[in-house]
């Protein structure tokens, strides 16, 4: 594997680097999470061809370091997350061109608002066939009848008139197993807010993980995104499912997606007002991709304020939004039924499939 020379990192905004040795450099990051705290040029032959895996050795003293592979114009293509304080370790991240990469970012991945700390060691590259993203297949093929709820158009303005308009309609839809994937967004072990893990934690027992077992029995393709962090240990991934390393682009989500023939997305996970929704492969990306998005509104909730916890108003909102501009939103209870009658081929003892489905939920503003 070839090593990248590189002798400059740039500070961002105060942060701290001093170079050691050739392709050294120690660093100290920004307090705040998510900080931008460095940029490393690289010297790369831009008229190179296919996908490339960086191997970056790294050594976290204090914290977490999140380091992205970025184009001309800085937008990340893809990022790993260090472990927190985990020392040498080996971060390996795909980009599907080599010529479209500038450099490197390196960003404060600790939630904690402390700076962190360790030597940036070595960056290696090899090249690498095949697409940055390839979702798992579907492991049966069926057609799913599942409710899903929309928000009517308001005829005359809901806020003044309710009655007039604005309620909600659920309507059956017709989804094929091998056109339809499940998003599962952050569902962490550990979080640094001991109230918020506590709620994961019996969300994900009483409603994201009956879901998950309908789900599994259906044959949809399950994809976890927990972004580099330790999933619940009552997750257990099997080996058809997918487990995402760290982040990629929406686009190349997408084009993993489409290649596959995906053109619906089912979504559980945390949280309903944040990654759900803004992550690279979160909903509001993916309905921008023309995807049909649907949110089990049940097996998620929202992080809450004292204003809205009482009657988790957040989570609410978010939902009626969901209902109201992306798609629709369903209920564990509703895909625990509609995976009992899933359509069964007993002629070939598989699943059948369904070549005339409607057009996705509306992946346009209503």
């Amino acid at each position: 594997m070839p090593q990248i020379l590189y002798d400059l990192a740039i500070p961002m905004n105060g942060s701290n680097f001093t170079l050691i040795d050739s392709g050294c450099f120690r660093f100290r990051t920004l307090p705040g999470t998510g900080d931008y705290s460095g940029y490393i040029p690289l010297r790369l032959a831009r008229d190179e061809q296919g996908g490339v895996e960086f191997e970056i050795d790294v050594d976290v003293d204090v914290g977490s370091v999140g380091i992205a592979a970025v184009d001309s114009d800085m937008g990340i293509i893809s990022e790993r997350q260090s472990s927190r304080g985990g020392g040498a370790q080996k971060l390996k991240l795909r980009a599907p061109e080599l010529g479209d990469i500038a450099g490197l970012l390196l960003r404060n991945a600790d939630h904690r608002g402390l700076s962190s700390e360790g030597t940036l060691m070595k960056i290696s590259f090899r090249p690498v066939a095949g697409p940055i993203f390839a979702p798992p297949k579907p492991t049966l093929s069926g057609v799913l009848s599942l409710p899903l709820r929309q928000r009517e158009g308001p005829v005359g303005g809901t806020e003044q008139s309710p009655a007039s308009g604005g309620g909600h309609r659920t309507s059956l839809k017709r989804l094929s197993t091998a056109e339809t994937a499940v998003v599962i967004i952050d569902p962490w072990a550990k979080h640094e807010c001991p109230g918020w893990e506590l709620r994961l934690s019996d969300n994900l027992s009483k409603f994201l993980l009956p879901a998950l077992m309908a789900f599994r029995s259906t044959g949809i393709p399950i994809i976890y995104a927990p972004h580099d962090r330790m999933m619940s240990p009552a997750i257990r991934p099997t080996e058809d499912e997918l487990v995402m390393q760290g982040i990629l682009s929406p686009r190349d989500i997408a084009h993993g997606l489409k290649a596959a023939g995906i053109t619906h997305l089912i979504y559980m996970g945390y949280a309903s007002n944040y990654c759900l929704m803004s992550r690279p492969i979160g909903a509001i990306n993916m309905w921008r991709a023309g995807f049909g998005i649907i949110v089990v509104r049940d097996a998620s909730i929202a992080l809450e304020t004292s204003e809205t916890f009482a009657g988790e108003w957040s989570h609410r909102v978010m939902m009626d939004f969901v209902e109201a501009s992306l798609g629709a939103t369903t209920s564990v209870d509703e895909i625990r039924q509609a995976a009992d009658r899933i359509e069964v081929d007993q002629s070939r003892g598989k699943r059948l499939g369904d070549s005339s489905l409607p057009e996705p939920v509306s992946s346009q503003n209503s």
